[in-house]
C-alpha cells in the first residue's frame, strides 16, 4: 500500500517551489499574455536543454477533472483546456480524454492544438465570454 498522497505527482513538477502567481496571470489584458507565456514555458519547456515538465499531463488532467476555471495548468489556460476538450470529444470515440493524454500522443497533439486556438489577450473571464 502506497503512502503517497493522491496528488503526489505534484512533487515532481518543474514548477514545485515557483511562486503561485506565475500560474495565475493578472486580470488586465495587457499584462496577461506575458505572465501566461512565462508559465506555459515552464510546463512545455523551451527546447532541448529545458524539456517539458515530467508531470505536465497529470497537471492538465487534474485541472480538467476539477473543472478549474483559473490559471495555467499543464501548459494551458482555461480557454485552451475547454477548447481542447470540445475538439477531443468530436475526434476520439471510444477513448477517454485521460487515455488519450496519458497513453497516446495526446500530449503532443495538445501542444500543436493550442497553437490553433484563437489567441486573444485572454483574461480569467475569457472562456465565459467565448461560450
Amino acid at each position: 500500500m502506497s503512502h503517497e498522497p493522491k496528488h503526489g505527482w505534484r512533487y515532481g513538477s518543474k514548477c514545485w517551489g515557483t511562486k503561485t502567481n506565475t500560474f495565475y496571470p493578472p486580470r488586465p489584458r495587457g499584462e496577461y499574455r506575458d505572465v501566461a507565456d512565462e508559465a506555459k514555458s515552464v510546463c512545455w519547456g523551451t527546447g532541448e536543454h529545458d524539456p517539458e515538465c515530467p508531470v505536465r499531463k497529470n497537471c492538465l488532467l487534474y485541472a480538467i477533472e476539477r473543472n478549474d476555471p483559473h490559471g495555467i495548468w499543464g501548459g494551458m489556460s482555461n480557454r485552451e483546456r475547454s477548447h481542447l476538450l470540445r475538439k477531443f470529444s468530436s475526434l476520439q470515440p471510444g477513448v477517454t480524454f485521460s487515455q488519450w493524454v496519458m497513453e497516446s500522443d495526446g500530449g503532443v497533439k495538445a501542444k500543436q492544438f493550442i497553437k490553433q486556438v484563437p489567441r486573444h489577450e485572454e483574461g480569467p473571464d475569457s472562456a465565459r465570454r467565448a461560450s
